[in-house]
């Protein structure tokens, strides 16, 4: 039995392992862009979570309102309920608010962390989502401002 010759078994290998390595390139690359995608829709949500709960908090606080006001005859109106929705409802905005923050700081480090190593991939507005995540920041934090210092008569 012959075997071939090494230098052509040889540079064959070597192209075949340049070839694999070249695709395992490109799927460290696309898995790298995978994963930044999957940050931001994580992101997304956290913050539509945080949304719901500062919403939730809102009608909780509007049904205390409701049976705040109810008719004076009605039979066991509790004048107390107002109060207890009211503290409920502000920590429901209050978590819903730091849940907000926190994910907006962690998606933020774990972007810096990335472009470090990669490019950030090009999507139709990458800083569409940490815009709309500081302003669910911001409208939680008016939100709760709004309930802890305007008391509705």
């Amino acid at each position: 039995m012959s075997s071939p010759p090494p230098d052509t078994t040889e540079s064959e290998s070597i192209r075949q392992q340049r070839r694999l390595l070249g695709l395992s390139l490109q799927r460290t690359r696309q898995s790298a862009e995978r994963c930044y995608q999957n940050a931001e829709q994580t992101l997304s949500s956290w913050v539509r979570s945080a949304l719901a709960l500062m919403v939730l908090g809102m009608g909780i606080d509007r049904f205390g309102l409701f049976l705040h006001h109810l008719p004076n005859n009605a039979p066991s109106a509790p004048v107390e309920a107002d109060v207890l929705s009211r503290i409920v409802a502000m920590a429901l905005v209050g978590a819903g608010t730091l849940i907000a923050v926190a994910s907006s700081l962690r998606f933020h480090a774990y972007a810096r962390v990335y472009s470090r190593d990669y490019r950030i991939p090009a999507n139709p507005q990458p800083s569409l989502t940490r815009f709309f995540a500081y302003m669910v920041v911001c409208f939680g934090l008016c939100l709760f401002s709004i309930m802890l210092f305007i008391v509705v008569l």
